[in-house]
């Protein structure tokens, strides 16, 4: 479970790009789906098929991938991500005033993730049978309905006022 829970990074980061435009209607949408889908596929795959924690991760992931592949499908029908750009190194010069004006959202992304990753690892060494993993994966998913809003509006919050106090100076 702990393996493919890692695959939780994507969706995520493809939130970002969203959010950074403006629309925190979008990555709700989604996110609500994905979640749904994962609430229903946990328990399915747990206890009818008896795949217990192994279910539990299956569920997450493809929960996960369908995220992925809207925000995707999504981007390219808007046109913020193109295949010629897609598969291009960006240039030094375009790249770090990115990484400096992002250092901070991304090191808090990292804890957020670091600390998820590491609840869903002693969740999943609790019990064998799956039920503490399908727990902690249905407040998981609970958590993220109610807490997409609330990074949504922090992530564009530290987008804006750095760019206000810096127009101030």
């Amino acid at each position: 479970y702990f393996f493919l829970h890692l695959f939780n990074y994507s969706p995520t980061n493809l939130l970002w790009g969203w959010t950074g435009i403006l629309d925190t209607l979008t990555p709700l949408k989604i996110s609500m789906f994905s979640n749904a889908f994962n609430a229903i596929l946990d328990p399915t795959l747990i206890f009818k098929f008896n795949m217990g924690v192994s279910g539990a991760a299956v569920a997450t992931v493809a929960a996960e991938m369908i995220s992925a592949l809207a925000f995707t499908y999504v981007m390219f029908k808007v046109k913020l991500i193109r295949w010629s750009k897609l598969l291009r190194l960006p240039r030094w010069t375009t790249l770090k005033p990115l990484l400096l004006g992002g250092a901070a959202l991304q090191l808090r992304n990292l804890a957020l993730n670091i600390t998820f990753l590491s609840v869903a690892r002693v969740t999943q060494s609790i019990d064998n049978t799956g039920v503490a993993a399908a727990a902690h994966s249905i407040a998981i998913q609970t958590f993220q309905i109610g807490g997409i809003v609330l990074l949504a509006l922090s992530t564009v919050a530290q987008t804006l006022i750095p760019n206000e106090m810096v127009e101030k100076v």
